[in-house]
């Protein structure tokens, strides 16, 4: 005898046509969202099941795919809420690099706008084909202990100079320094960067005109 729906139903009648299959669709849907985005897949999950659910409510008898449903849906509704957090940090780091970054995060053959004043917080990065001021060739770090006292930007942008426009600026150029076109310049931190502990010094190299195209290997 055919245990009772849970809506009370004990009748006989056929179940809907489908309505398993059509449960297991979107439960692969729904496995499927969960490993490989777009999240297009999982609003497919959801609207499979959404059919498959309903089928089952309307079923006359007790049919199979209840529960296939339910995890489908479960499984749906995560790769959903993942999808739009991935893509909300995608949006967030697009606009953040608008923006501008900190110039601790730069890296050699990174291209930008040489930051306005004293503004090493917000350096605008751009691709290298793009026309540009500047070009990074190289990153250093002080040596100084976390605790140590600001040494003032004039030693900071010494050191930075005599770390830098020897081999590192010849390896990236392919041209010693003495025979180079382009001109060079250091960031380095302010006081505030260097008491929160940012270490990292940034050689660049620029030109009288915007460049096009990494200096990387030159000879500029």
């Amino acid at each position: 005898m055919a245990a009772e729906d849970e809506r009370g139903s004990g009748s006989d009648g056929p179940a809907p046509a489908g309505t398993e299959p059509l449960a297991r669709q979107a439960l692969g849907l729904a496995v499927a969202a969960v490993v490989l985005p777009p999240g297009a897949a999982a609003i497919a999950a959801l609207a499979a099941a959404a059919r498959a659910k309903h089928r089952i409510e309307t079923s006359p008898t007790p049919v199979a795919g209840q529960r296939a449903v339910t995890a489908a849906r479960v499984l749906s509704v995560l790769a959903l809420v993942g999808w739009i957090a991935v893509l909300a940090v995608v949006i967030v780091g697009r606009a953040t690099d608008d923006a501008g970054v900190d110039y601790s995060e730069l890296m050699p053959g990174d291209c930008m706008e040489v930051p306005e004043g004293d503004d090493i917080r917000a350096v605008p990065r751009l691709p290298c084909e793009e026309p540009h001021q500047a070009e990074v060739f190289g990153v250093v770090s002080h040596p100084a202990e976390p605790a140590a006292p600001y040494p003032g930007s004039d030693a900071l942008v010494a050191f930075a100079g005599e770390a830098c426009l020897g081999q590192v600026f010849t390896d990236y150029v392919g041209v010693t320094r003495d025979k180079s076109q382009l001109k060079h310049f250091e960031l380095v931190p302010k006081q505030s960067a260097w008491d929160d502990g940012r270490r990292q010094l940034v050689c660049g190299v620029d030109a009288d005109a915007p460049l096009t195209g990494s200096v990387r290997g030159s000879g500029r």
